[in-house]
């Protein structure tokens, strides 16, 4: 999630600095295109995460006796 902060941020900034809008306006537009940064991301390091788990032959934990 560091690096959508990081991508958001620098959207938001963007935005600011190259128009000005009012506060509504960074409402209606940059909350829509955090939640797809986030929800983008999601579900790639997930994918990542499952890929790493199946390539290092993860399992169940369980204890040994």
């Amino acid at each position: 999630m560091l690096i959508a902060g990081f991508l958001a941020l620098g959207f938001v900034l963007w935005f600011e600095f190259a128009y000005e809008p009012p506060f509504w306006a960074h409402l209606v537009v940059s909350l829509p295109v955090v939640a797809v940064i986030c929800l983008t991301l999601l579900r790639v390091i997930k994918g990542v995460l499952i890929a790493l788990q199946h390539a290092h032959g993860a399992a169940e934990g369980r204890l040994d006796r």
